[in-house]
């Protein structure tokens, strides 16, 4: 059992980029969902609502992200120095975030079609504190939904394929790493796992909205792959694929590490 892959998104609901090596810091992968989008009212927007978002491709640069959609890219520091600060809403979680210049956000929202979306930097001066039914008291995240990790599992990916009779890609569930452990939805049964000399706890199953269903490559929902997820993983009223994880320490994951269950 081993790391298959590592995904980063910088930019949350945004394109992701595939690594072979990253850091963990107290809140995640280091640049994992560190900025976000949000509306005049200062929420968040998404791909459930916002699917092309998925066309803003990431690429990272000594000390920036740079951004494209289509033929458009815009260059956003990896720690900006903004100044101005306000108050933005990740589900019911009231946190500060860094404003961008106007110029920036204007382009997001030139590239999107949105009018009003300012972007937004997790501000490293605050702390967003996991849910406490779920994590310890130290336990951090960024602006993800609510935990630092997503895992999934390719054997899981292997069975839905299967079922749907086509193969549809790991990258519709956006995991931040992707491993090939046990059977199909093994990992629903794991509580504690060592990926390489990182140690983490399994939160709890991740809940799919339907942003599985939005192609990744093009932007463009569709009713697939969540209807067929629906028909055999439907557990407590929500459709589960992947399990969150909370690390226990900081340092840096591999392509290639080896995976130990306890």
């Amino acid at each position: 059992m081993e790391l298959r892959a590592i995904w980063v998104y910088p930019l949350k609901s945004g394109g992701g980029v595939s690594v072979n090596s990253w850091q963990l810091d107290a809140c995640g992968l280091v640049d994992d969902r560190r900025f976000m989008l949000v509306d005049e009212e200062g929420r968040f927007v998404s791909q459930r609502t916002l699917p092309h978002m998925a066309n803003l491709r990431p690429e990272f640069h000594d000390g920036v992200i740079q951004f494209s959609f289509g033929e458009e890219t815009i260059e956003v520091e990896r720690a900006p120095r903004w100044e101005k600060t306000r108050m933005v809403e990740v589900w019911g979680d009231r946190v500060s975030g860094r404003c961008a210049p106007s110029g920036l956000s204007e382009w997001f929202s030139e590239m999107l079609g949105r009018d009003g979306l300012e972007l937004v930097w997790f501000d490293p001066a605050q702390e967003r504190p996991v849910d406490p039914q779920y994590a310890q008291p130290a336990d951090r995240v960024g602006f993800a939904d609510g935990f630092p990790i997503l895992l999934t599992n390719e054997a899981s990916l292997a069975e839905l394929n299967r079922r749907l009779g086509y193969d549809t890609t790991m990258e519709r569930f956006r995991p931040n790493i992707v491993v090939n452990g046990g059977g199909p939805f093994a990992e629903d049964d794991w509580k504690t796992i060592r990926v390489g000399t990182i140690s983490f706890r399994v939160a709890k199953p991740c809940a799919r909205c339907q942003i599985p269903n939005v192609d990744q490559t093009t932007g463009e929902m569709g009713k697939e792959p969540m209807r067929t997820l629906s028909t055999f993983r439907r557990i407590d009223g929500s459709i589960i694929f992947g399990q969150n994880l909370i690390h226990d320490m900081v340092g840096e994951l591999r392509v290639g590490d080896g995976m130990t269950i306890y």
